[in-house]
């Protein structure tokens, strides 16, 4: 898993892809609010299953389960100036 912070308003600006050395990943953004914040999380799906994710102004958060880990987790990223 990896988390950057972006700085951006358009995620599209990002080529995720050529970010991960697979084509196996999944990953969840959020904008930034002028030059404050803006936040992505990468993850390889073979290894992470996301079930459900949780955006807000600062705050990302991912749901889900863990290749090998019995129940699921929560992955929390804050970003506080």
């Amino acid at each position: 898993m990896g988390l950057q912070e972006t700085q951006l308003v358009n995620i599209d600006a990002i080529d995720v892809n050529g970010s991960w050395d697979s084509d196996e990943f999944g990953f969840s953004s959020i904008q930034s609010v002028g030059r404050s914040s803006g936040l992505l999380s990468i993850w390889d799906s073979n290894l992470y299953n996301v079930s459900e994710t949780i955006k807000s102004r600062c705050l990302l958060i991912t749901i889900g389960t863990w290749d090998g880990i019995p129940g699921e987790n929560m992955c929390k990223y804050l970003w506080a100036s």
